[in-house]
């Protein structure tokens, strides 16, 4: 069930992705205002994650923010390591696997500019 719904997710995004009338190479060096608020919200997270305490329903609804706010970037790069976290943290908070929150976290944060995240 997990499984097929972290499939779901990833075509859904993977079609949206695919529809968009940019080439996929178009903004990939763009850094709006959504993608500088979710590349901040990924810091945000990184630091409560290791900090510690943190509950995978929380896990999941940051994650959440910054996938929604990743989507609304023009950003491709960042919308698809957004998809990854909201995905693997969306298992976590369903009792799954999700050991690759705090990789995903890392691969968004790496990405961003510094100021951003």
């Amino acid at each position: 069930m997990q499984r097929t719904f972290a499939v779901t997710v990833i075509a859904a995004a993977l079609l949206a992705s695919a529809c968009s009338a940019a080439g996929a190479t178009d903004n990939v060096g763009t850094f709006d205002g959504s993608a500088g608020r979710a590349c901040s919200d990924a810091g945000a997270l990184a630091e409560a994650i290791s900090a510690g305490g943190t509950s995978p329903t929380d896990v999941r609804a940051r994650a959440q923010q910054i996938y929604d706010e990743a989507m609304a970037s023009s950003n491709p790069v960042l919308q698809a390591k957004a998809v990854a976290l909201f995905t693997d943290a969306t298992l976590l908070a369903s009792g799954g696997n999700g050991v690759h929150v705090g990789a995903d976290v890392r691969a968004i944060t790496g990405f961003c500019p510094a100021a951003g995240g």
